[in-house]
């Protein structure tokens, strides 16, 4: 406290995370069109180490009918260090669901000349922020809040000049080719390699908001709001894949590829566990990196919008309305660009000399996003005995982010590499139309308190694919006729009831026990999710995982506690 209505807070803090993810098996990995595999985890091992510093000031003071603020915060991420040395064993994807099943894709990663090894990403980096904020009680009922703020992020412009694609597509780029009337362009994607690279730096984000009493008693509060809002990019989601390709000496060393299936020399069909057939990489002389990534890195951020009001009932009761849009923009995206065509050769073959031939993703900034919404909700103050808790979501979640749409890596194929950003956004997997909670906490009496809670999400998106190379190019995520987005399927609604009930029981003085019970998921709903998205498995459509397992829900679970209060 500085006095005269005036407040400084300094803030420090440093974290360390370090986390190893080993592998359970050293087996070839296996795929099938059902989503299960066997072997090897593609994503193992893995290594994450992370030193973070930040540093932050807020200053605040009030004069008149004015709250200001103005602050500064500093981030120092000196290590952001990653491991991947994943898929050092062959990696089989079969087209149905047998181990006896035709291939259609092998390929491992490791150092020429057999060494082994493995990737190294370091991304170190610098977050700056500054905001200034306006809290203007205008009149006794009307408040706005007006703000803006700044965000830079260092480290996202990396050298890239270890990385082959990079060098070829940049080399490419000098000679004119992304500029080019026939194959391999239109080029969109590609435009900005030969740039020189460059941070982010126009990351300016108002922010307006307002409340208002319109009866000057809290009973009726109208609210709104509009504002820009930047986040730091998720690097798992952009560049993470195409710094491994950058810094290190690891990386895809052999590819055979035939949607069709496989064969060997003699015309059968190869099957895993016979001599691999000749490598369809040529000239390679160092490992191709399986991403490259734009010079010119952008950062996410989202225009949000939301305007609502609070009625209070009487008697402790009240219902709020709010509706909600958010459109995201520079979402990290990561497009397969180098497919086959009609069959034939990859569409960079004989253009760039070494990397042409295989398979490689470009990390983008591209992906967008919308999400619309209105919620209700209705509840009554505790009042205590009984508190009530209501709500209902009608909701819209779309997006061009993702094949699974939103999932963590932004990795999808679109539909035609020579327009990557025209399909149209499909439903997000955690786009539930429609969704309700509802909840209470009761005390009658002798020291007991029940508290339940309820909720439900109607049927979540899945993705539909025919399994099969269609379009022949040289992947096997085609749209079937009559599906025109991704996550086009639905699955089943989920739902679960808990409960927890309490009992305090006082023994002397200040001491006493409460003695509590919980129970989740009390109806054992299977709540089924992750759908087989391949019309070629005879398990299509069909959902994977159900409650209990791994990053689900729970099954019917009780347990029983104690806690001493003194």
């Amino acid at each position: 406290m500085l006095g005269g209505g005036r407040l400084n807070e300094f803030t420090f803090q440093f974290s360390y995370f370090l986390n190893h993810i080993g592998e359970n098996s050293t087996l070839p990995t296996e795929t099938f069109p059902n989503g299960v595999s066997v072997g090897q985890s593609i994503n193992t091992p893995q290594t994450t180490e992370q030193h973070k510093f930040q540093f932050r000031d807020d200053f605040t003071w009030n004069r008149g009918r004015h709250e200001f603020k103005v602050g500064a915060s500093f981030i120092n991420e000196p290590v952001l260090d990653i491991t991947f040395s994943t898929g050092q064993q062959p990696q089989f994807t079969h087209l149905a669901d047998s181990r006896t099943s035709a291939i259609s894709n092998i390929s491992f990663n490791g150092s020429i000349g057999g060494s082994g090894g493995g990737s190294l990403a370091k991304i170190p980096n610098k977050q700056y922020a500054f905001y200034l904020q306006d809290g203007w009680r205008v009149t006794n009922r009307l408040t706005l809040d007006l703000g803006i703020r700044y965000d830079y992020v260092t480290g996202f412009a990396f050298d890239q000049s270890g990385n082959l694609i990079y060098r070829e597509l940049v080399a490419a780029a000098q000679r004119g080719v992304f500029n080019s009337s026939g194959l391999p362009c239109p080029c969109i994607g590609y435009e900005d390699f030969g740039k020189a690279p460059a941070e982010d730096k126009n990351n300016v984000a108002p922010r307006a908001g307002f409340t208002y009493d319109a009866k000057g008693d809290g009973t009726l509060v109208l609210r709104g709001g509009a504002g820009r809002y930047y986040d730091f990019a998720y690097t798992n989601a952009n560049i993470l894949f195409a710094v491994v390709g950058a810094q290190s000496s690891f990386g895809q060393i052999y590819l055979v590829n035939n949607t069709q299936g496989i064969r060997n020399a003699d015309g059968s069909l190869f099957q895993v566990g016979q001599p691999l057939p000749p490598n369809q990489l040529t000239n390679v002389s160092t490992p191709i990196p399986s991403h490259v990534a734009t010079p010119l890195p952008k950062q996410p951020y989202t225009d949000q919008a939301n305007l609502g009001f609070s009625k209070a009932l009487g008697r402790g009761y009240a219902v709020e309305v709010d509706g909600v849009y958010a459109a995201g923009y520079d979402l990290g995206v990561r497009p397969t660009l180098n497919r086959r065509i009609n069959g034939g050769a990859r569409r960079f073959a004989g253009i760039l000399p070494q990397s042409g031939t295989a398979s490689w993703r470009v990390d983008l900034m591209e992906g967008k996003s919308h999400y619309k919404a209105i919620n209700f909700t209705g509840k009554k103050h505790w009042d205590g005995k009984l508190q009530l808790l209501a709500s209902y979501t009608l909701s819209d979640a779309k997006s061009s982010a993702s094949l699974r749409a939103v999932d963590e890596f932004g990795e999808y194929d679109p539909i035609s590499q020579f327009n990557p950003f025209g399909d149209p956004e499909n439903p997000t997997r955690s786009d539930y139309r429609h969704r309700v909670t509802a909840s209470a906490v009761w005390s009658p009496a002798w020291g007991l308190t029940i508290a339940p809670i309820f909720r439900y999400k109607s049927a979540q998106a899945f993705n539909i694919i025919t399994g099969t190379d269609d379009n022949r190019d040289g992947t096997n995520r085609d749209l079937p006729p009559g599906v025109k987005t991704l996550n086009s399927g639905r699955g089943a609604d989920f739902k679960q009831l808990d409960m927890r009930v309490s009992k305090r029981i006082r023994l002397t003085g200040r001491t006493g026990l409460e003695v509590i019970g919980e129970g989740f998921n009390l109806t054992n709903a299977t709540n089924p999710n992750t759908y087989v998205a391949s019309m070629t498995s005879s398990s299509f459509g069909k959902p994977t995982r159900f409650a209990g397992d791994f990053r689900q829900s729970e099954q019917r679970l009780f347990q029983l506690g104690v806690r001493l209060e003194f």
